[in-house]
């Protein structure tokens, strides 16, 4: 008895989705360069050259909030490179892969989404240390403020180390998608 299923070729991807998801990841290459640029400059401003601000200076808070996303920035810089430079538009490439790499894209895109998983507990603690210094005002001693970044910097980089752990433990990679 003879089956009567025929393999059809995978349904390519529409080509205008492409350039929309390469506009997307320049953009984001673009603005991170930027973001760098700028949180570094922000960073070495409250550091070395306090007389430029136009505040007293900038909280702790918002110094780990600089210092992670300039890490996790300069981190994913290397995800934004593959997805930029290696991309190759629909005609040129025909029916090879988007992307060819996949250990390279895997591991470079973990910093990517460390990066997302990180920035929300950092906005987080930045808030969360705003509303404690307008709810306790004097009472938020520099001796209590001290312990609430210490600890916001312990909680970033333990999630930032178990949700590295957590895509290091899908090695090594299964490249047989079809069992």
């Amino acid at each position: 008895m003879e089956s009567n299923i025929t393999s059809k070729p995978p349904v390519p991807i529409f080509p205008p989705v492409t350039y929309i998801i390469f506009s997307e990841y320049l953009l984001s290459f673009i603005c991170t360069i930027i973001s760098i640029f700028n949180m570094t400059r922000l960073l070495y401003t409250a550091k070395f050259n306090k007389s430029a601000l136009k505040t007293k200076g900038i909280s702790d808070s918002m110094k780990l909030y600089l210092t992670v996303n300039v890490f996790c920035g300069a981190t994913e810089l290397p995800y934004f490179v593959y997805k930029v430079f290696w991309w190759r538009p629909p005609f040129i490439r025909g029916d090879e892969p988007l992307y060819a790499n996949v250990l390279y894209h895997f591991i470079s895109s973990t910093f990517n989404a460390l990066h997302y998983g990180v920035s929300s507990i950092l906005v987080f603690i930045l808030c969360f240390d705003r509303c404690l210094a307008l709810k306790m005002g004097n009472q938020f001693t520099s001796k209590k403020h001290r312990k609430f970044i210490i600890g916001g910097i312990f909680v970033v980089v333990a999630v930032y180390i178990l949700c590295g752990a957590s895509y290091a433990f899908e090695f090594p990679l299964n490249y047989e998608t079809g069992n």
